[in-house]
């Protein structure tokens, strides 16, 4: 148990764990499905978290926090040496399917794109004003969705770091999926 309320849950790619993690004072944890056994110690993060995630192959898991978000070895849920730093809060990462590249969004305005496992800065993506809360890989892995808190989406091209279409749903978008974009 955390002795804090929970703020995000995930499942890893094979759905027989979960990570938890607690906002104030932050704090993760994994767990076993469908037993719900803690599979590690509870960790605490360098600040409050706000989200964490497993690569598609479950080695990998990203603890988001308010500066950024730690690359973390899930067997050991022992953090490693890779930092992802930004500006502001980080609100969010997302796996692109092949978990080669990692998105993170912030309140800074922008959405990092990091070569994963080296956590190598691709491109930053730059939204101008207002906190990018979400970010989603289309399942070919070509375009990243962000969405910010506004409620405007962009749809960039992850190979060139550039939009690939003008913003959407400007001021109406709540949450975000990805599909296939059309080329």
């Amino acid at each position: 148990q955390h002795s804090r309320a929970v703020v995000t849950i995930n499942f890893s790619a094979d759905s027989r764990r979960i990570v938890t993690a607690t906002g104030s004072r932050g704090a993760w944890r994994v767990w076993s499905v469908p037993e719900g056994k803690p599979l590690s110690v509870s960790r605490q993060a360098r600040t409050s978290t706000t989200f964490g995630v497993f690569n598609p192959d479950g080695s990998l898991l990203i603890i988001t926090d308010n500066e950024g978000a730690q690359v973390v070895e899930a067997a050991s849920n022992y953090p490693v040496k890779v930092e992802l730093n930004h500006a502001g809060p980080c609100n969010y990462a997302a796996f692109s399917p092949d978990g080669r590249l990692l998105a993170t969004t912030s309140s800074d305005a922008t959405a990092r794109l990091w070569e994963m496992p080296s956590g190598k800065l691709r491109s930053t993506l730059s939204h101008g004003a207002g906190a990018v809360r979400q970010a989603r890989f289309t399942p070919d892995g070509r375009h990243l969705l962000t969405h910010t808190s506004d409620g405007t989406a962009r749809v960039w091209d992850v190979r060139t770091g550039r939009l690939a279409q003008e913003p959407v749903g400007t001021g109406h978008v709540g949450r975000i999926a990805a599909g296939r974009v059309p080329v």
